[in-house]
């Protein structure tokens, strides 16, 4: 029978009836569960499954805690579909399958999928002295390009305008559309949507939340990318380059306190978002590796990368556009708007 490793930090329905689907299905054939929420505010409880003897996990489901949770992992859900059904090559196999027989009698709006070995980037990015090395960051950066270029070869559709500014900029009004702040950064990169239109850039499958923590990796590299519920199957392939390169950097300070040098690098933890500040105007080895990472992406996606800075800025927008928490998504607003002039 299924047991649950860790308690639930609080009470919900849904993974009772989960337990009881499985136990029905598997009998004693699966012996272990792992149950988690996220830390969003439509969180999903996460179950794990694994095989008796085994380590990894087999297949992961998704719970829906609220309406807007459910609408999510449904796109989700939908989206793994298409992909699998729409599109060949080895970089599929990165890519989770849903494990349809087993969604039967499953909560509404559940999602059960294939699950894959590998270790969390976002785990090995924490870690000491991790940052601190060139060698460490240029390899992560390089198996996240890497998984990257393979994606857009392999679901390229059509070669188009590269119409990303029109429509980061599209959402944030309409989330934002009375606030001072987002008016004055919308002027400010209205200019370089109009710029970004006159270059030709193919459209292909888009992540759209491609950071570390949705990126699980081995020895020899990417082994999978999970978390799809924001993913495009025909998109502006740029929005996962300048996610993944602010994700990177954001998060640079997190182990310095305010006003003391960061370890390995030549700038000092400051006010939030130093890191992403620092990736827009440092000279040091960090931004160096991350921005010929960023301007070759662009190259490849048929934008100049001179305009690398307003790529980025975009990619400020995008977050504070799309971010289920208010908080985080005014916090890169907020940060926008002080870098905004970078662009010009």
């Amino acid at each position: 029978m299924l047991e649950p490793r860790t308690s639930m930090s609080r009470g919900i329905a849904a993974p009772v009836a989960l337990l009881d689907r499985w136990n029905a299905l598997t009998a004693s054939n699966v012996n272990s569960v792992v149950l988690g929420f996220s830390k969003d505010p439509n969180a999903k409880v996460t179950v794990l499954l694994f095989w008796p003897g085994s380590e990894a996990p087999w297949a992961v489901a998704k719970l829906p805690t609220t309406p807007v949770a459910r609408s999510a992992i449904e796109r989700e859900s939908t989206f793994l579909t298409e992909i699998h059904q729409q599109f060949s090559g080895d970089v599929l196999r990165t890519i989770p399958r849903r494990l349809t027989a087993f969604e039967a009698g499953m909560p509404p709006g559940a999602m059960v999928a294939q699950a894959f070995g590998g270790t969390s980037l976002s785990l090995l990015y924490s870690r000491r002295r991790h940052l601190q090395s060139s060698l460490v960051v240029g390899r992560d950066i390089a198996w996240a390009g890497g998984w990257l270029r393979d994606l857009e070869t392999a679901t390229v559709q059509s070669v188009g305008p590269v119409g990303l500014g029109d429509e980061i900029l599209d959402s944030l009004l309409d989330r934002n559309r009375r606030d001072a702040v987002t008016t004055r950064v919308s002027n400010a990169l209205a200019p370089f949507a109009k710029l970004f239109r006159t270059f030709q850039g193919p459209k292909t499958v888009v992540h759209g939340d491609f950071w570390l923590g949705n990126i699980l990796v081995g020895d020899a590299g990417v082994t999978a990318v999970i978390d799809w519920e924001s993913a495009q199957i025909c998109g502006e392939p740029l929005r996962d380059v300048a996610r993944f390169a602010l994700a990177y950097a954001l998060y640079l300070d997190r182990r310095t306190r305010a006003g003391r040098r960061i370890a390995g690098h030549d700038v000092k933890a400051g006010e939030w978002g130093a890191g992403v500040t620092y990736l827009m105007t440092g000279s040091g080895w960090f931004p160096q590796i991350i921005r010929g990472f960023v301007c070759q992406s662009m190259a490849r996606l048929g934008v100049d990368p001179a305009s690398w800075p307003a790529l980025l800025l975009f990619g400020l927008a995008d977050v504070a556009a799309t971010a289920d928490d208010d908080a985080w998504a005014y916090r890169h607003l907020v940060l926008l708007d002080r870098l905004k002039g970078l662009a010009s």
